[in-house]
């Protein structure tokens, strides 16, 4: 139970905090990106885990080998992709257009990939195509798991939340089935005896007959 709640309570601190966050879109020639401030101990390889990119993808857009290191403070732009990025659905972390002077919302969908006005009404509440410039409209999602904490962002306040986890316990009792192996029995070899040969009893003579002695009288 213990290392469940301790699980659940590093698994919160460390979940993205992108609800505090502002992620901006902008875009080159190359296409749509984020930029990315590179703090203490961070690599190319820790910011591909975080946006879900690989480190050479990183590296090639930003023009630098994937083998040398990063400084603090150096700007890196995110390329946002099919791998990281969804405009086709709102699942994930919203990623943010600031409307420029004499921007329509048909302009803000031409700048952003083509994205569908239909969708961008949808995500920004819009009854309307009217839009301010300033404004920050939804026109993506980031659909990778970790968090840019140093992105090019505008922080906004956000209550800290509590969240309690309760894990349910079974008290139905756990059957277990022991299974007794019977001692197997082998068959007890039969014995062979040989058959002793029956002796032959010679037949017996009778014994010779004793002649009679007749006794006479005397005369």
């Amino acid at each position: 139970m213990k290392k469940l709640l301790a699980f659940v309570l590093l698994a919160l601190l460390s979940f993205p905090a992108f609800s505090q966050q502002t992620l901006l879109v902008q875009s080159d020639a190359k296409g749509l990106h984020l930029v990315h401030k590179v703090a203490p101990k961070e690599g190319i390889y820790s910011l591909g885990r975080t946006y879900g990119l690989s480190p050479k993808e990183i590296a090639t857009y930003n023009n630098i080998d994937v083998n040398s290191g990063l400084t603090i403070g150096q700007t890196i732009l995110i390329p946002l992709t099919e791998a990281n990025f969804t405009q086709s659905k709102s699942d994930g972390t919203p990623v943010y257009y600031v409307v420029g002077e004499k921007e329509g919302l048909y302009r803000v969908s031409m700048k952003n990939g083509k994205v569908l006005m239909a969708d961008l009404r949808k995500w920004n509440h819009l009854s309307s195509d009217a839009i301010q410039t300033g404004q920050k409209l939804v026109v993506g999602y980031l659909t990778s798991s970790a968090a840019p904490s140093t992105a090019t962002t505008n922080s906004t306040a956000a209550a800290p939340t509590t969240t309690s986890t309760s894990v349910p316990v079974s008290t139905n009792p756990v059957k277990t089935e022991t299974t007794v192996d019977k001692p197997k029995t082998e068959p007890i070899p039969s014995v062979q005896t040989e058959a002793k040969p029956e002796k032959k009893v010679e037949p017996v003579a009778p014994p010779a007959a004793v002649p009679a002695v007749v006794r006479t009288a005397a005369t």
